[in-house]
């Protein structure tokens, strides 16, 4: 649904503003004095182009991404190469990049400080302050649809895992809806667009007897649980006594399965997360030397993991972040005889961990790699898990 409205108003953006361009140049240079333009194409430029929309229309999104990369290497902002950018960038889900886009396309050929508005009701006010703003080029009333629709999709895109900051986008969106509706901006894909922001804002409201939003403006952080299940996998050495007296280390491989229960406290961008966890495994337990022939398979292994850990959200799907975690693990060791003994049957330390956690709805995948300064040895968490 989202590609059909996108390229449906890309096609009227195309075949208004792009026809217009020696005169939208005309007009930078009359309303911006900054060193940093928006310069004409060259013919190679202008192909690149043109194969980059054919791509696009192909649903060939990254192909055509990477095609209009190659006309932006030089620094040099060209007002195709830019749309078709910012517009590659939204329907990728890249919703920051191709904001940014549209903005540098908007302060670059309209000047009214429409921009730095902060809110729907700051735009109200301004707009009853100034009921006579002389009316931008329906090119540039384009770029402020597709501000107020990135917003939308964005705030969209968050809502479930940090509706503090999807509410927040979403009366950004609201704020150019405005706008547009002061100048009766109504074609057929600005309809289309404010549909899509009434129908997100009921996402909002709470069906109660006062109607209020479900994030309330004191609010700071929201809150959530999780509960996840995967497979855990680490290595580590032990030694084996004879009688008191060193006669071996032993190297062990642990592999099994892992449970983890998560509440979460977000942000902005940001999570702060409280993780307890338990595991249980088996280890193969083998001599490493040749004066000791030791070898035990299936050796029952039993541990917790809890800690707490921070994420950023660096795409609206991707999370990067890291844990600190108390690891304790026993191992159940059987002595070859009575005269020798496996140490270290109990064992606990820190472990630092660096993470990677992909969000698919409700459902989550979750990779984290640790190691712990203590022991020495590393450690390997693949989770599935499920937002509650």
């Amino acid at each position: 649904m989202k590609f059909f409205i996108l390229f449906f108003i890309f096609t009227i953006v195309s075949s208004s503003s792009w026809a217009q361009d020696h005169s939208l140049i005309s007009d930078i240079n009359k309303q911006d004095n900054s060193e940093d333009k928006i310069s004409e194409l060259n013919e190679i430029k202008l192909e690149r182009v043109n194969k980059a929309l054919k791509l696009y229309q192909d649903k060939k999104f990254e192909e055509s991404l990477k095609l209009i990369k190659e006309n932006m290497k030089d620094r040099t902002l060209h007002r195709q190469s830019l749309e078709l950018y910012a517009l590659l960038k939204m329907q990728l889900g890249y919703y920051k990049e191709s904001l940014q886009s549209y903005y540098m396309l908007i302060k670059h050929t309209h000047q009214s400080g429409v921009l730095l508005i902060k809110g729907p009701e700051e735009m109200e006010d301004f707009l009853q302050k100034n009921p006579h703003l002389p009316r931008p080029r329906d090119s540039v009333l384009n770029y402020y649809t597709f501000m107020g629709l990135g917003y939308a999709l964005w705030s969209e895109s968050i809502l479930i895992s940090s509706p503090t900051l999807a509410r927040e986008y979403f009366l950004k969106s609201k704020k150019y809806f405005l706008f547009l509706d002061h100048f009766q901006f109504h074609t057929n894909n600005v309809e289309i667009l404010a549909q899509k922001v009434r129908e997100l804002e009921k996402e909002f409201v709470v069906k109660s007897q006062n109607e209020e939003f479900l994030v309330e403006k004191e609010k700071i952080f929201s809150h959530s649980y999780s509960v996840s299940t995967g497979i855990i996998s680490y290595q580590e050495d032990t030694v084996i006594n004879f009688n008191q007296t060193l006669a071996s280390t032993l190297h062990s491989q642990v592999f099994g399965q892992s449970f983890f229960v998560q509440k979460g406290w977000v942000k902005d961008n940001y999570e702060f997360n409280l993780n307890a966890g338990f595991f249980t495994a088996n280890a193969k337990v083998a001599s490493t030397k040749s004066n000791l022939d030791y070898f035990q398979n299936k050796t029952p292994v039993f541990g917790t993991l809890l800690g707490p850990g921070l994420l950023w959200r660096a795409t609206p799907k991707a999370n990067l972040g890291g844990k600190i975690l108390y690891f304790y693990r026993y191992a159940n060791y059987e002595d070859p005889t009575p005269d020798f003994h496996i140490e270290n049957s109990y064992v606990h330390s820190v472990l630092i961990t660096m993470e990677g956690r992909y969000d698919l709805g409700h459902i989550f995948l979750d990779h984290q790699l640790g190691y712990s300064p203590s022991l020495g040895y590393s450690l390997w968490l693949l989770q599935i898990g499920v937002a509650l």
